[in-house]
């Protein structure tokens, strides 16, 4: 081991941190007492520990600094968000039920189908949120393995780096729904053209 890293591991146990979330908005550290400490900015942090930078010999607020600026990103994510939410809303604008009178003067109700142009627009606004947001977990899931690898490595497993299970799942459930969503809405317009085609 290095001189210039085996003086941090052997001071490591006078840091007061034992453990270090990073997330898209901020850093949460939790302390040994037992209480956390979450912010946006590793400098405010440091300075809000008692004995400063000392009590954090491994830079671990720091490298969690760098993870969160440089490894994650949710501005994809959000354009998902935002294209999910405009098709919703043409989906809101696809006619509903109503009644009708047929030829011999007796009601019934019937639903006509929905724009063609409208639909085609809501599965591309669905496909291109799905394609966004595969591309943002599949990105954050790669990208904080890698990340937490390569801590791990050049810490000498002093420190134990992981990526957030519950995190990575709640990422990929959310592909999923949106890939789902996406097909349902090419079934949809599919099952339109072909009834269409049959009545004509």
């Amino acid at each position: 081991m290095g001189d210039a890293f085996a003086g941090p591991v052997r001071n490591a146990s006078l840091s007061k941190i034992q453990q270090v979330n990073v997330g898209f908005m901020a850093i949460c550290l939790k302390l040994h007492a037992g209480t956390w400490i979450c912010g946006t900015s590793a400098q405010d942090m440091v300075n809000g520990l008692v004995g400063g930078a000392a009590a954090d010999p491994l830079n671990l607020i720091y490298i969690a600094e760098t993870v969160r600026s440089r490894v994650l990103f949710f501005g994809l994510l959000f354009v998902a968000i935002i294209f999910t939410f405009f098709g919703i809303v043409l989906l809101a604008t696809f006619p509903g039920w109503h009644d009708e009178e047929d030829s011999e003067g007796s009601e019934r109700q019937v639903k006509p189908f929905p724009s063609r142009r409208v639909s085609q627009i809501a599965l591309s606004l669905y496909t291109a949120a799905f394609l966004l947001s595969f591309i943002t977990v599949l990105w954050q899931h790669l990208g904080s393995a890698a990340a937490y690898t390569l801590a791990n490595a050049l810490t000498y497993d002093t420190i134990d780096a992981s990526v957030g299970a519950g995190a990575m799942a709640l990422g990929w459930v959310g592909v999923g729904l949106s890939a789902l969503t996406a097909l349902g809405m090419l079934l949809m317009i599919m099952s339109i053209r072909v009834l269409a085609a049959l009545i004509v």
